[in-house]
């Protein structure tokens, strides 16, 4: 990620959500957050200069499913998959 890259965030969990959006951009670290994979696949393009933090589990697309859409638009991408599941 360059210096003005930046970080879309995926969670349902709109607690979560809103406190990793807090910590990142209180590093200086621009964010946009999405609720759905949806919003978030509908915001993205081929020229999306950034990274991608989703939630494994999320209702509607999964953050896998939304991780293989991901990979069709850019596969080099950096996509890191987050969860609060041990399974």
């Amino acid at each position: 990620m360059t210096a003005d890259g930046t970080i879309f965030l995926v969670d349902d969990d709109s607690q979560l959500r809103k406190a990793m959006v807090q910590t990142l951009e209180l590093d200086g670290l621009p964010v946009t957050s999405f609720s759905r994979a949806e919003q978030a696949l509908a915001a993205l393009s081929e020229d999306f200069d950034g990274v991608v933090i989703t939630d494994v589990r999320m209702p509607g697309m999964t953050g896998l499913e939304f991780f293989d859409h991901v990979r069709k638009i850019d596969a080099d991408l950096p996509v890191i998959l987050i969860t609060g599941h041990g399974d």
